[in-house]
């Protein structure tokens, strides 16, 4: 019986630190990924991936870039460059440097460099 009560004791502990867990790592299994757009990085192994993430009516959609190398799938994970909730343009100026074009917010991340690449804002 003592056995059965420490059983149902720490199950009912584990659902509630589940269910009361910070809300980013809820929504983060609920989100998906759609790519908008990709470019090669020139002379590079790299590739800058343009990408809408939507979260669900709780958190909504955003647009984020992240640089990948070559052949490296997205996932499911937020962008590793730059978030913003409004559109914006991202592409290789050259081999080591990235402009964002456009009105990007950064209330979310903004990097100014990434693996020795230069990111540049407007």
């Amino acid at each position: 019986m003592a056995a059965t009560l420490v059983t149902l004791a720490a199950v009912t502990l584990s659902l509630y630190g589940i269910v009361h867990t910070d809300s980013h790592v809820i929504n983060t299994s609920m989100c998906s990924n759609t790519i908008l757009d990709t470019e090669d990085q020139p002379n590079g192994s790299y590739e800058l991936v343009y990408f809408k993430r939507d979260c669900g009516p709780d958190e909504g959609a955003n647009y984020q870039v992240s640089i990948l190398r070559n052949g490296a799938k997205l996932g499911n994970e937020p962008g590793n460059l730059f978030i913003s909730d409004n559109k914006f343009g991202a592409n290789w100026l050259d081999s080591s440097t990235v402009t964002l074009t456009g009105h990007p917010d950064d209330k979310y991340k903004r990097k100014k460099s990434y693996k020795g690449i230069h990111i540049m804002y407007p």
